[in-house]
């Protein structure tokens, strides 16, 4: 909304580190001076928090849809409205647009995906806040490639209370994703000349922050894991599923009865539990709910297959659900439910497993790691990256390598390396009688070069042959 300048006079004056806004009204009844006045840390902040007031006090009218954001851009612009402009008129517009195309239906989104899921606008937008508060003084036209090398520099070595740095390297990725989205954009639209991420000065982020990399599980901590949940059906159920299909936990979560074919033993996945935010018109976050929307990525949504033990499983789950949970048996209903509601967010989840792991006198576990374990457990049999990649539903070749365990994998390398070799080093029987062979053997032995030797022991070979 914006005050209307021809009735309503706007004065905006720098206070302190920020901002005040007011308007001279006129006198009440009483005589007494009416002067609204808001601050603000930046001049359209103040104002926009004004319009907010006087809309209150039923002075502007609220319009039936509310306008683009009006800023503009250029080197002179503060950081603050340079971001502000930048989440309302791109990362809030990216999710209206999703909104716009798939449709929202009690909070279920299914379908071709198509602008950014409220999730990944959270996300973007709280990695902006560090550069706004970094930069909160500065002018678009102040940041240089040495400024933006000092601010990640800064952010690299930034630490949390107990000493620990405080952001990953997928964090930082990130911000960096978002941060030069931004002037990338500024630059296209020719407000600003200058992107500081294109100088070959720049330097991109490198965190300092040591991230265990997350592991599948061997088999004698399967074993104990799923020995210790077998008394609790409602949790070890769901986890025995996940580790016999390489489910995603909010995949899990998601699936219904509907979702499941016991006579041609598969499994459609085509939704799943996730986050969905709510922004006001200026692009904060107003709240968060769990809902049922649909995959992470637009592939991965497939179907899998239903193991004999998993099959088996799930009919005894089906017999046992409603006696130990709100669960019902329609096909519109969750598979998974607990005791208290017909289904889980992934929060409620994750903390009931490891809650009993802990009384249980076992550490807590990540969840994700089941899904690590099926990738390892589908590469050590020799499947195909595209194999994997459509029992995991991931879309690039490069993300199947973080769900292969290293150290369990590694006996495939040395498999592999070993039958290389051996294949290599075999050799075949040579007459050794011809003068022509007995030279090439004489002058390989003098070869430091293993493989220049294993070339002229074949020459030889063929030679005695021929």
């Amino acid at each position: 909304m914006y005050i209307d300048m021809n009735k309503l006079e706007c004065h905006v004056n720098p206070e302190g580190k920020g901002f005040l806004a007011y308007v001279d009204l006129g006198k009440d009844e009483n005589g007494k001076r009416i002067r609204p006045k808001v601050r603000g840390r930046t001049e359209d902040e103040a104002v926009a928090k004004l319009e907010k007031k006087l809309r209150d006090m039923g002075y502007v009218k609220q319009t039936a849809e509310a306008p683009k954001l009006d800023i503009i851009i250029n080197e002179f612009t503060s950081i603050p409205d340079f971001v502000r402009e930048y989440r309302v008129n791109d990362i809030i517009a990216g999710v209206r647009k999703q909104e716009t195309a798939n449709g929202v239906t009690n909070g279920s989104r299914k379908g071709k995906k198509k602008g950014i899921s409220t999730r990944t606008a959270e996300n973007y937008i709280n990695v902006l806040k560090r550069f706004e508060e970094y930069f909160r003084l500065v002018m678009v036209g102040d940041i240089t490639v040495t400024a933006m090398n000092q601010f990640f520099r800064t952010m690299e070595t930034e630490k949390k209370e107990n000493g620990d740095y405080r952001y990953s390297q997928t964090t930082l990725d990130r911000m960096e994703f978002v941060i030069s989205g931004m002037f990338k954009r500024a630059v296209k639209r020719k407000w600003v000349t200058f992107n500081p991420f294109d100088d070959v000065e720049y330097r991109a982020p490198e965190s300092k922050k040591v991230t265990e990399d997350i592991q599948g599980f061997d088999p004698e901590e399967m074993t104990m894991v799923l020995e210790t949940l077998k008394s609790n059906p409602i949790i070890y159920t769901p986890i025995v599923i996940m580790l016999n299909t390489g489910m995603r936990t909010q995949e899990v979560l998601g699936l219904q009865w509907g979702d499941i074919d016991f006579i041609n033993n598969q499994i459609h996945i085509q939704q799943a539990v996730t986050i969905e935010v709510e922004f006001d018109d200026d692009g904060n976050i107003k709240s968060r709910r769990s809902v049922i929307g649909g995959t992470k990525t637009e592939k991965s949504g497939r179907y899998v297959g239903l193991t004999p033990e998993a099959k088996e499983l799930l009919l005894e789950w089906r017999e046992e659900a409603p006696k130990l949970t709100k669960t019902k048996l329609d096909n519109d209903s969750f598979v998974f439910g607990s005791e208290m509601k017909e289904g889980y967010t992934y929060t409620t989840f994750r903390n009931k497993v490891n809650r009993y792991l802990a009384r249980k006198g076992m550490d807590k576990v990540r969840l994700h790691r089941c899904r690590h374990t099926v990738g390892t457990l589908l590469a050590a049999e020799g499947r195909e990256i595209i194999q994997i990649k459509r029992q995991l539903g991931i879309t690039q070749d490069s993300t199947v390598n973080k769900y292969i365990d290293k150290k369990r994998n590694k006996k495939i390398i040395d498999g592999n390396m070993q039958a290389i070799s051996r294949g290599l080093s075999k050799k075949e029987e040579t007459n050794t009688e011809n003068a022509l062979v007995q030279a090439i053997l004489q002058e390989a032995e003098k070869l430091t070069d293993s493989t220049a030797k294993m070339l002229i022991n074949s020459l030889a070979v063929l030679v005695g042959k021929g």
